[in-house]
This record gives C-alpha cells, sequence and structure tokens, in this order.
C-alpha cells in the first residue's frame, strides 16, 4: 500500500468516525421540562396481530418506498447516545446507520430498515441517525455493520440500498417524552414494522387530533392532549392502522401497544397519490359497490355551540329513555366561555357537571363556576338523563 492510499484511507476514516454522522437535535425540543406524571405500567400484548378496523385512514405521500434502489458511498461511524432519531442506544445497537439529510426526509425514515448491499456481502440496519455532511444516497454504518459488506480498512466503499420490512417481533411501543405536560404532547413511535406516515391522537370522548413528527423524532401537539388516556391511531406507507382505544403514557416510560401493523408483499408498494382516499359506498359501481343499494344516509346527532369551542356528544339509550354526555374542548389560543345546544325529548331525570335551560323540543347547557370557561387547549365534560 502507497503512501497515497494510506493518507486517503486516514482521512476516509476522519470522516467517518468525526464529521460523517449529525448528533441528535434535542437541543432543539421546544418541550417544557418539569412533566408529570411517574410510575405506570405497561399495556397490550406482545403478539402481533390485525389491527382493528378504523374509519377515515390517513394517507400520505409516501417519499419512502420498498421499490427504489439507492446508491451512494457508505462510511463507518461510532453511533452516539441517541442520534437525531432521539433513540436510546445501547452498546447493543450494533446494527445501525445514519442516512443522508434528503433521505432521513425530517425524521420520516427514523426507525426503518434498510438493506445494504457492499462488494462483501449485505446487510439489514435501523436508521437511527442523520448524517450532515453526506451527499444524497450516502449512508454511514455503525463499525460492526461496515465490517459485514466491505473490508473496514476501506473505511469508505460503494454501496447500493434500499428500505425493507422491519425484521422484528411484539407489537408498536409508544414513548412520552420527558418534559410532556398536559399542555404540550410528544410521543414517539417505535418498534413499527413499517415507515410511519402519520400520529393521530385523541382524548377516549375527544376528537382526533393530527400530531405533527419533528426533525428529531417525536409527534408533537403543541396545545397538549392533556392528561390521559387516550388513543391513537398510527398509519404506516402502506395506508394500514393500527388503532390503540386506551392508552396511558407516562413520561420517559416505553408501553406496548396491543397491536402490530400487517406484514406485506414483496410486490406491495405505498400509494403515491396524496389526495383524498377513496370512499366505500359511493353508489354508483365505481368503488366496487353495488349501484343499486346505496348507503344509508344517518343524520348525525350533535350539539351546537359557539364558534372556537368543539363539542362530542356521546348518547346512551335504554327503555324508558336516554343518557346524553356533552365534552367540550377548546382547541384555540384564546379563554372561551362554552355553551351546548342540542335536541331534546322526554323529561329531565338527573344533570351533572353543568346548569341548563329548557325550551320546546330543545336543552341548553352551560358550566358551573368552575367549567364555564375553558382555557387554551381546556376540556370539560357534562351529561343529564331523561325519561321519556
Amino acid at each position: 500500500m502507497n503512501l497515497t492510499r494510506t493518507s486517503t484511507l486516514w482521512v476516509s476514516f476522519l470522516a467517518a468516525t468525526v464529521v460523517g454522522c449529525f448528533g441528535g437535535q434535542s437541543g432543539n425540543d421546544p418541550s417544557i421540562w418539569g412533566g408529570y406524571g411517574g410510575g405506570g405500567t405497561s399495556i397490550g400484548g406482545t403478539n402481533p396481530s390485525q389491527p382493528p378496523a378504523s374509519a377515515s385512514p390517513t394517507y400520505g405521500y409516501a417519499a419512502i418506498d420498498y421499490s427504489s434502489v439507492h446508491s451512494g458511498d457508505a462510511l463507518y461511524y461510532t453511533p452516539d447516545t441517541g442520534g437525531s432519531c432521539s433513540f436510546d442506544l445501547t452498546g447493543n445497537d450494533l446494527m445501525v446507520a445514519a442516512i443522508n439529510k434528503q433521505d432521513y426526509s425530517a425524521a420520516n425514515a427514523c426507525g426503518a430498515y434498510v438493506r445494504v448491499d457492499g462488494p462483501n456481502g449485505s446487510v439489514t440496519v435501523r436508521i437511527v441517525d442523520m448524517c450532515l455532511n453526506c451527499k444524497v444516497g450516502d449512508i454511514d454504518l455503525s463499525q460492526h455493520a461496515y465490517s459485514q459488506i466491505a473490508d473496514i480498512q476501506e473505511g469508505i466503499t460503494p454501496v447500493n440500498w434500499q428500505f425493507v420490512q422491519a425484521p422484528i417481533g411484539g407489537n408498536l411501543q409508544y414513548r412520552l417524552k420527558v418534559g410532556s405536560t398536559i399542555g404540550w404532547t410528544a410521543v414517539q413511535i417505535r418498534n413499527h414494522l413499517h415507515p410511519i406516515v402519520s400520529m393521530e391522537m385523541k382524548r377516549l370522548k375527544g376528537k382526533w387530533r393530527k400530531m405533527v413528527r419533528q426533525p428529531y423524532n417525536y409527534f408533537v401537539y403543541e396545545k397538549g392532549m392533556g392528561a390521559g388516556p387516550w388513543s391513537i391511531r398510527v398509519t404506516d406507507i402502506f395506508g394500514q392502522i393500527v388503532q390503540d382505544d386506551y392508552v396511558q403514557l407516562y413520561p420517559g416510560e416505553l408501553v406496548w401497544s396491543s397491536y402490530q401493523f400487517p406484514e406485506v408483499t414483496s410486490s406491495s408498494q405505498p400509494p403515491t397519490d396524496p389526495g383524498t382516499p377513496p370512499v366505500d359506498g359511493g353508489g354508483d359501481g365505481t368503488d366496487g359497490s353495488d349501484p343499486e343499494t346505496p348507503p344509508p344516509v344517518v343524520a348525525p346527532d350533535f350539539p351546537r355551540g359557539p364558534d372556537g369551542i368543539e363539542l362530542t356528544y356521546d348518547k346512551e339509550e335504554f327503555p324508558g329513555g336516554y343518557c346524553a354526555t356533552i365534552f367540550a374542548e377548546n382547541p384555540g389560543d384564546e379563554y372561551l366561555d362554552w355553551y351546548a345546544e342540542l335536541d331534546f325529548a322526554g323529561k329531565l331525570k338527573k344533570i351533572w357537571n353543568c346548569s341548563y335551560a329548557l325550551s320546546e323540543g330543545m336543552i341548553t347547557l352551560y358550566g358551573l363556576s368552575h367549567n364555564a370557561g375553558l382555557s387554551p387547549g381546556g376540556y370539560t365534560e357534562c351529561g343529564f338523563c331523561t325519561d321519556l
């Protein structure tokens, strides 16, 4: 080996170990430190299973797919304790990688797996970091992973790589970020079979809130989701949905989902249309429905309230009457008073957590002294029962 090659290898080594990879971005995290809660146990099982049926799947443009083959250079590096994806790396995380900024795609690649083909073989690694100085197509591998595809003395080698289904077991995991409060919520998804497109959360009787993925790989709702428990809905690049309807999270703790995404065949590809997903039951036969049997039209039963207040209505009927619960939420930035008007039948038997006014065929509900107004992100509920 001549001096020039030796010098080149030494420069390659420095590039891989010193500036080849960009560290974690938790310094940009806007969370409020201090948090709440503590303790708690995991929920759900460990056996992968089919996710439950869920209405209105969220289809997003899939920048990541399993068919594209990427080409670039691979270097090796020493992973730090977290990386841009904010994972808890240990000395046992030998098969990990940092991906170039473009393919990192603002954390969309975090937790995904890629198969890297080099001159000496192939290796499958998990994306845990972003390589700041890599060009498009480049990927940095942990030293152990690099040694599976090339001679370690090379320092840098050309490779081809592509995203693949994760070689994992068990269900999804959720992690509430340390520093989350009732007014700022950040959740990370781990152990997912396919890359994640979107995440939503809601209070058990509230409305779905779209969480915004941050470059440090947490999904954030800036106004907070309260103290839980919550429902969580996660969509992968194939439009498949996992939904857990009762999840309690505690800052810093991993909680198991009850579900995992189904596996896909090698020929499956993510949807590429970012528009509205097809709607079943249109009645014209274009969506596979029976054109002679249009779907039933069900009038929504919902309360009416002031602008800026979101209301959800839950009605439980029984022989001789019904009970109704109203959930009021203020998703805005200003303090708001609330009320709820809704159709009413029968004789009022019981009411809780609100006052009321009755007129013919209608009841108007108001908050009491402790819940008449809602702060930004605030939430309350009240209800009544009737005899018919």
